[in-house]
């Protein structure tokens, strides 16, 4: 099946009018449209004729959901229900958040932004913390029929591919773009049997030109036949690898670093939001915890995280053991090793001594050089500062306890 796709219309009837024409000569099967068919340069009820016209099966963007609210009409180019005939409100009153059509690979999902928040954002260089903490792109994942997402919203062109657990159909987002005169006006058609997205633009003159291809994966149609082994993409489409459903930041490339990161870094936050999935979802809420080793899930998706863990823990049992290898090799060279081992780094440069802290009595590690109170319960090493008065690197340290699931360090000066 052949898909036309219609990105945010914002009134542009002329545009639409030209894009209408060149997917019926293309003879697509289907017309599908991301909404915003308000607040632009064009007419509105000529939009909304040309929609209705070519049957073209259109969800509800946050500015159709404003002008049915009375809402932002304070915004250039905006419009209002009165001004509109009864036919163009009865449309934009009938239209759907989101919808989703059948395919032989699972559910093509049609919504404006991410889902069902017709405000989220989703741009092609989002990727790490954007990603992760983008709750209503997780909320799709996490649905394993969605192969297909076709959204708008951001005005920018792209395909992206968005890796699940083995076994499971990755999820393709597709965006048209937007025919807004002011950001590159274009359209697209998605070929779900040969597994291509084409693109245009609408020129000034209001001709089209192709704009670029991209060729999905052979993996995304699994279900189909398959009709080439490679693929070719331009700069539209990014790829974000995955690595055993982590995102495969450069810490995780040599297998004794992601060892470290796996087992320091990544399962505590995990552990801890199992343990604790309400107290994370209150410190998020908190503006003084921002930037935290938090995980920004719903409580009640905890065992979905839980499942991750266990997925996690599994799978990379070899890398924690070389984690802990090493954590060993460290302690052995701490006690019986000879003078001092320095490790520099952009922010701090830190002495590694191997005599064991005394404790004050209210139970904090104490530098019995300086007096300096380090942070609680440190184990056999005392890690100072090996330049400065040590206050950020005071600090540092209970941050790093903190994210090991401990409890917040009081720090004294």
């Amino acid at each position: 099946m052949r898909f036309g796709l219609i990105g945010d219309v914002h009134a542009e009837h002329e545009r639409l009018q030209v894009a209408l024409r060149a997917l019926g000569e293309a003879r697509v099967d289907r017309l599908l449209c991301v909404g915003d068919l308000v607040d632009g340069h064009g007419d509105v009820d000529r939009t909304c004729a040309l929609l209705a016209e070519h049957q073209v099966t259109t969800v509800r963007g946050n500015h159709d959901r404003w002008i049915r609210d009375d809402d932002m009409r304070t915004l250039p180019l905006s419009h209002r229900m009165t001004s509109l005939a009864p036919a163009s409100i009865a449309l934009l009153k009938s239209l759907p958040s989101t919808l989703t059509i059948e395919l032989p690979v699972g559910k093509l999902l049609l919504c404006h932004a991410v889902g069902t928040n017709d405000m989220q954002r989703l741009g092609p260089d989002d990727s790490g913390y954007a990603t992760s903490s983008n709750e209503d792109l997780l909320k799709v994942l996490f649905d394993p029929s969605i192969a297909i997402m076709v959204c708008g919203h951001s005005h920018v062109p792209m395909v992206r591919r968005f890796e699940r657990n083995a076994g499971k159909t990755p999820l393709v987002v597709v965006n048209a773009g937007t025919l807004a005169r002011d950001d590159n006006p274009g359209f697209a058609i998605f070929d779900a049997e040969a597994r291509r997205v084409d693109f245009y633009r609408i020129v000034d003159n209001l001709t089209v030109s192709p704009l670029s291809r991209a060729v999905l994966s052979p993996i995304v149609c699994h279900a189909m036949p398959p009709r080439m082994d490679t693929g070719y993409v331009r700069r539209e489409v990014v790829v974000e690898p995955i690595w055993n459903s982590w995102h495969a930041w450069p810490l995780l490339v040599a297998p004794a670093t992601a060892g470290a990161v796996v087992r320091h870094q990544l399962l505590p936050p995990l552990i801890s939001f199992v343990e604790q999935p309400h107290e994370h979802a209150r410190l998020l809420r908190d503006p003084g915890s921002l930037g935290g080793p938090y995980v920004a899930l719903a409580p009640e998706r905890v065992e979905e995280a839980r499942a991750h863990l266990d997925h996690t823990r599994s799978a990379l049992a070899g890398h924690r053991a070389v984690a802990e290898a090493w954590l060993t090799l460290d302690g052995i060279l701490s006690r019986e090793g000879r003078g001092s081992r320095r490790a520099s780094s952009s922010r701090a440069s830190w002495t590694t001594t191997s005599h064991r802290p005394r404790a004050d009595p209210k139970g904090f590690a104490i530098d019995p050089r300086g007096g300096k109170v380090l942070a609680k319960d440190l184990g056999e090493r005392v890690i100072r500062p090996a330049r400065g008065d040590g206050h950020h690197e005071v600090a540092r340290l209970a941050t790093i306890a903190h994210a090991a699931n401990q409890p917040p360090v009081p720090v004294r000066s």
